[in-house]
């Protein structure tokens, strides 16, 4: 049971700590290169590259608010399995899964505008959010 617990804390920061520096990844870390071709006036073609961090990749509102929803949500994954860990109680539990659950969901469907950056935290979510549940019914199962 304790080795639940402390698998449960473990996985949820990791997964805060992974989802921060993924954000940062993305924010600020130019991985994508693309040629950009110019033709000036009189004929002659210039060619350069440029670098892009996958947030400028994306367009429009959507990166924003994905990457602000994947922080929170990664945040609160830690928060939730520190105070699961703690009080141990079914409200915390099923909060838990719910932020897992929308993990995963954010990460299966931004899989194709940012390359499935988002899967590690995700799956580290479901580790702790089964982990927490284990450790749930390890502690009833001793009480009974």
């Amino acid at each position: 049971m304790r080795a639940f617990r402390q698998m449960e804390a473990i996985a949820g920061v990791g997964a805060t700590i992974m989802g921060l520096l993924t954000l940062a990844v993305a924010l600020f870390v130019p991985l994508l290169s693309f040629r950009v071709i110019t033709t000036t006036p009189d004929g002659q073609a210039t060619a350069h590259t440029e670098m892009q961090t996958l947030a400028q990749q994306v367009s429009g509102g959507t990166q924003t608010s994905l990457l602000v929803t994947f922080a929170a949500l990664a945040v609160s994954m830690g928060l939730l399995a520190l105070t699961h860990t703690r009080r141990r109680t079914r409200g915390d539990l099923i909060l838990l899964w719910i932020v897992c659950l929308l993990l995963l969901a954010e990460a299966y469907f931004s899989i194709v505008l940012i390359m499935g950056v988002f899967v590690p935290t995700a799956l580290l979510a479901l580790i702790c959010a089964i982990s927490g549940t284990l450790a749930q019914a390890s502690a009833g199962a001793a009480e009974s």
